[in-house]
């Protein structure tokens, strides 16, 4: 969105029409859904740098200073929209937001660049050789990890998505979710769903354990558990963390 801006900015275009500051705010305020959405896509695209690893907080920020921004507009109305449509962006300001822009970019893809990893790779090839196609596997986790193999991930979301009968899916066999940083870390909540999946399970045991890729730490762990382990198994740690 901004690089759009930017280029019509670059190639002379008015952002608005002149006759947008002889519009009553009365009327204008019509056009309130639009200038919201409109004042979400341009600011997002900056807000995503703040966390830039999460989505939750970039879409709540992302979203607060839209209303912001098009409260502004509407408190000043027809200032704003008329200094936009007059072109106040010269091409010398478009270009530096757009390498301003850009330089972000390519700081993210050298980060990525350098400490990228090819862990939830391994794990999904491994997973395929642990389970035949076909399995059906329970959790979020399962859905990130079926890529490299043939397995069917059967998703478990709060209040959506095989939510209902998650206790008693006697069908699905195994579970997969994160053991660290945290049990459940994929449902990012204090009470993770996952954990309702696994408690019906009493007699549930870990049979695989390996690296995935989630968080900076490098630490990140998941588990494959078999519902139905029977005798000797190997119990999830009261703490919800891995044992290193």
């Amino acid at each position: 969105m901004l690089v759009a801006l930017a280029a019509l900015a670059l190639g002379r275009a008015r952002l608005l029409p002149a006759s947008v500051g002889h519009i009553p705010r009365a009327r204008a305020l019509v056009a309130l859904p639009v200038v919201l959405y409109a004042a979400y896509m341009v600011i997002g695209a900056l807000a995503r740098l703040a966390f830039i690893r999460e989505v939750s907080p970039n879409v709540r920020l992302a979203a607060g200073l839209a209303v912001v921004a098009t409260a502004v507009i509407y408190a000043t109305w027809p200032r704003l929209p008329r200094a936009i449509a007059r072109g106040t962006w010269n091409p010398s300001a478009s270009l530096a937001l757009a390498v301003l822009v850009s330089g972000g970019q390519l700081v993210q893809y050298v980060q990525w660049a350098t400490g990228r990893s090819y862990e939830n790779y391994s794990a999904s090839v491994q997973l395929g050789r642990q389970l035949p196609p076909g399995t059906l596997v329970h959790g979020k986790l399962a859905n990130g990890l079926s890529l490299e193999n043939q397995i069917k991930p059967v998703f478990v979301g709060r209040g959506f998505g095989n939510y209902e009968d998650r206790k008693t899916r006697d069908d699905v066999r195994y579970i997969l979710t994160y053991i660290a940083p945290s049990l459940g870390y994929e449902s990012q909540a204090h009470n993770p769903v996952i954990q309702d999946v696994i408690d019906p399970y009493p007699d549930q045991r870990i049979i695989m354990t390996f690296d995935v890729a989630e968080t900076a730490t490098g630490h990140d762990r998941a588990v494959l558990i078999d519902k139905f382990g029977g005798r000797g198994r190997q119990e999830m740690p009261q703490s919800g963390r891995a044992n290193h």
